[in-house]
């Protein structure tokens, strides 16, 4: 699993929208769009644990403390 190392988050207040880009310890990035005012908040409390990490299917994990 690759760490997430820094995330920026945005809200479009016109369009009601919501705009997410995750860094990984790569230095790739991960851009979400056009999400929910629910998938947004949900994602920024996963964000918030102190480990997140991005599995090889591509799935965004929080609280992972096996590695």
């Amino acid at each position: 699993m690759i760490q997430v190392r820094k995330y920026t988050i945005g809200w479009d207040m016109v369009n009601k929208v919501g705009y997410l880009t995750i860094f990984d310890e790569t230095g790739k990035e991960h851009v979400f769009s056009h999400l929910t005012l629910q998938e947004i908040s949900f994602l920024k409390e996963m964000l918030n644990h102190r480990k997140v990490h991005i599995d090889p299917q591509q799935w965004l994990v929080a609280g992972w403390d096996g590695l």
